[in-house]
């Protein structure tokens, strides 16, 4: 996996997709993508690049939440 795979994230689909914090003690690692209206969250084992596609969606301004949209 690339980080090409996932600019959607923050470019083409930005407006899908949520940062939700399940750990506020771990800062960026406590975040998880989630995808809004699919209500399921984007997995990304690589945690080098989960941490590298987490802050691409952060400067492109995709909302941070504390918990999980009901």
């Amino acid at each position: 996996m690339n980080l090409d795979e996932f600019r959607y994230l923050w470019e083409t689909q930005k407006g899908r997709y949520a940062l939700i914090n399940v750990d506020e003690s771990e800062g960026d690692d406590g975040l998880v993508i989630y995808d809004v209206p699919g209500r399921s969250v984007e997995l990304i084992d690589d945690d080098d690049l989960h941490d590298e596609i987490v802050r691409h969606m952060r400067e492109a301004g995709v909302p941070v939440m504390g918990d999980f949209p009901k």
